[in-house]
């Protein structure tokens, strides 16, 4: 026989269900809000820590305004507009001149990139090839490509810039088509430099060069002076510099001639000592594999060790 539930035992089977799900939600509410109030609270003491600081390095700090910012967080637009005053300020007053080997095949596929994006950001930007190209625009200074003629397009590239732009330029930079630079941040650096001495910058490496040469790869800076010691003292004499044909690559001859007409390096690390010269990918940069025997001459060439 069934047995028939009695009217009153429904009801507590009732009020027990309806009240649990209520009262779950009522104590997950509850711990909701008691988080987000600790991450308010959280919030609010990082903004007055920030407020604490910036009144601490203003305070009484010579050339600072005195007053609190408008808001904690001011709009980005304004620190943009500043960044580019800055940046517009060092483009006048630090004029660098890139100029950057290529070949015929990659006008279109390499070096128009270049054109469109870090390159426009140069006071001069020239492509250097074995064919003239409108399009790029390139120009034709040397009529042999290949590994064994880079230096030889160095030394004509160099001479063309000499007698074309020396007295509008303070730097020369020179980079590969494959090369990736921000020009702001290379200006900033050079901006403590004066270019009416003779100097050499990049990625330092140690052999060949007695105080080691830069990485063609990684592009290399030279100061007006420094090429002017190039063009009208090395290039012309044969115990300075290599006249032509084959030898050591580009970026060592380079480094022997400016070192023969006494280039001082100048040490591109920051004040961590961290690279700004890079050769590679940032991926092998960032997460360097050091036992890869491929890599292993690169490693050994440093001449910051700890780089």
């Amino acid at each position: 026989m069934v047995q028939r539930e009695s009217p009153v035992s429904a009801f507590v089977v009732g009020c027990v269900c309806g009240f649990l799900p209520t009262s779950l939600l009522l104590i997950a509410s509850q711990m909701l809000d008691h988080h987000m109030a600790h991450d308010l609270r959280f919030e609010h003491s990082i903004h007055r820590n920030e407020l604490l600081l910036y009144e601490r390095v203003n305070r009484n700090a010579p050339g600072r305004s005195t007053k609190t910012p408008a808001t904690q967080h001011p709009d980005s637009r304004q620190n943009h507009r500043k960044g580019g005053e800055v940046a517009d300020e060092l483009a006048k007053r630090v004029r660098i001149l890139c100029w950057v080997a290529t070949v015929p095949e990659n006008h279109m596929t390499k070096a128009a990139h270049i054109r469109d994006t870090w390159g426009n950001r140069c006071n001069i930007l020239l492509f250097m090839s074995s064919k003239n190209d409108s399009s790029l625009p390139a120009i034709a200074i040397t009529s042999k490509e290949g590994r064994e003629y880079l230096f030889d397009k160095t030394k004509a590239a160099m001479e063309y810039v000499y007698k074309f732009y020396l007295e509008s330029i303070d730097w020369v930079l020179k980079a590969d088509d494959d090369t990736y630079v921000i020009v702001e941040n290379l200006r900033y650096i050079l901006s403590k430099y004066n270019p009416a001495h003779s100097l050499y910058l990049g990625c330092r490496f140690k052999p060949f060069a007695k105080q080691g040469y830069m990485s063609g790869g990684a592009g290399y800076v030279i100061s007006r002076a420094a090429l002017k010691s190039f063009v009208e003292e090395a290039i012309p004499d044969k115990d300075k510099c290599m006249q032509a044909g084959s030898g050591p690559g580009e970026d060592v001859q380079m480094g022997i001639c400016l070192e023969n007409v006494n280039a001082k390096i100048i040490d591109s690390r920051d004040d961590l000592d961290r690279g700004r010269f890079f050769p590679y990918t940032p991926e092998f940069h960032l997460f360097p594999d050091r036992n890869s025997q491929s890599y292993k001459w690169y490693w050994e060439y440093q001449y910051y060790p700890d780089q």
